[in-house]
């Protein structure tokens, strides 16, 4: 089976990177409210996703986890309806992704799928669709 990791290292230069950009840009533009809420959805999504993965679905991989927290954070910059958007739109991209797989035969329904691309799409669909900040 092949491995599907985050790695550790760029999760943390995305975490480093997004708080000191994103600290000069609330200080730039003096709003310190998009800073707080920004941490906050990061300290939310990943605190939930972490529960989700300890509590009901163990097979969910940290990575994941970590990655949810930081693009929480970035979609947390634009407002709470983007942050809620982003993850859900990853999440049902993820599900579609592995239905197919099983309607392809590629797949069974528990075959492991990579989730961090899922993710990523639908928080870059979302801010795509947002516009420029």
């Amino acid at each position: 089976m092949t491995e599907h990791r985050l790695p550790d290292r760029v999760l943390l230069m995305g975490y480093v990177g997004g708080a000191a950009s994103l600290t000069a840009a609330a200080l730039v533009e003096g709003e310190p409210g998009r800073l707080a809420r920004t941490g906050f959805a990061a300290v939310a999504a990943f605190a939930g996703m972490l529960a989700l993965a300890v509590l009901v679905a163990p097979r969910l991989g940290l990575g994941d986890v970590k990655l949810v927290g930081l693009l929480s954070g970035y979609l947390g910059w634009v407002g709470w309806e983007e942050v809620v958007t982003g993850l859900a739109a990853g999440f049902l991209l993820g599900s579609v992704i592995g239905i197919w797989a099983v309607v392809r035969g590629r797949g069974r329904w528990r075959t492991e799928i990579a989730f961090g691309p899922a993710l990523m799409v639908g928080a870059l669909a979302v801010a795509a669709r947002h516009g420029p900040v």
